[in-house]
């Protein structure tokens, strides 16, 4: 009965934020377009002071699906569509909240979305530490990997722990993290512009912190290009590290966090770490 509830109370917390986000879009967009004053400012602080919006589109509120890389409909990042009078067309990523969720994919699609959107492909051993790491291998038939590694405790979730994977597999360890480093740009990338959408039109070229919410205690306004944050993700690649709690759970990256959800890797974004960029 507990475990229900909590799932319960997990679901309604969730859709609540999703109708609040909503809320935040719509009140967001009309502010872009009724408030002259403040359309303005936004759009020099973009780089495009010579710029007249012309249409706002809030794609986010109608979850907007559109064509990903593997023929089937997903959801794009970009919340806010803003059209000018030029033909120029601007996609922003509206957060409300200063952390949360910013990606949430299977260890298959992100492989797949690595390779084909970033055009790298990812090596084996690489692949074999990512699928370790969250959980992605068939207890009833053993990657050979560790078949012969009776030591190798897997936890609830079926993973090979950070600690664990530090003692009993040194090699792969080491270059799961070297990876993140070495393709941090990309892993940004796919976080905050692209996720699995095909279509470059689709993808978000700034991510806005804008929270227009009574209910929350937090009137943010602070917007990135999202380029340069991957970019400067680089410069901070020595923060990438295995999280030291429960047994090492968790990458963290430069711009938040990475960890197992609903057997899934869910990445987070930080406001505070992106600002120190």
């Amino acid at each position: 009965m507990g475990k229900n509830k909590s799932i319960r109370n997990r679901s309604k917390g969730w859709q609540h934020a999703k109708k609040s986000g909503h809320k935040n879009e719509e009140l967001v967009a009309k502010l872009l377009l009724d408030d002259d004053s403040y359309k303005c400012q936004f759009l020099k602080r973009i780089g495009y002071q010579n710029g007249i919006i012309d249409t706002v589109n809030c794609s986010g509120i109608h979850d907007e699906k559109v064509n990903g890389i593997f023929g089937i409909k997903t959801t794009q990042k970009t919340d806010l569509s803003l059209l000018l009078k030029s033909g120029k067309k601007i996609n922003i990523s509206l957060k409300k909240s200063l952390s949360g969720q910013v990606h949430l994919v299977t260890v298959e699609n992100f492989i797949c979305s690595f390779e084909t959107i970033l055009n790298s492909e990812i090596p084996t051993g690489i692949k074999d530490g990512i699928k370790l790491f969250w959980g992605d291998i068939d207890k009833s038939n053993k990657p050979d990997i560790i078949k012969n590694k009776p030591d190798i405790k897997l936890d609830k979730h079926d993973r090979v722990l950070a600690d664990i994977m530090k003692n009993e597999l040194p090699d792969i360890y080491n270059e799961l993290i070297n990876w993140f480093k070495d393709n941090i740009y990309g892993i940004a990338k796919l976080c905050f512009s692209t996720g699995i959408v095909k279509d470059k039109s689709y993808w978000s070229d700034f991510l806005f912190y804008k929270n227009l919410i009574q209910e929350d205690d937090n009137n943010i306004d602070e917007i990135f290009n999202i380029e340069e944050i991957c970019k400067k993700c680089r410069t901070k690649k020595d923060e990438i590290k295995f999280g030291n709690r429960n047994g090492g759970t968790t990458i963290q990256l430069p711009f938040g966090f990475v960890q197992w959800h609903q057997h899934k890797m869910q990445f987070h974004h930080d406001f505070n770490k992106i600002c120190n960029l």
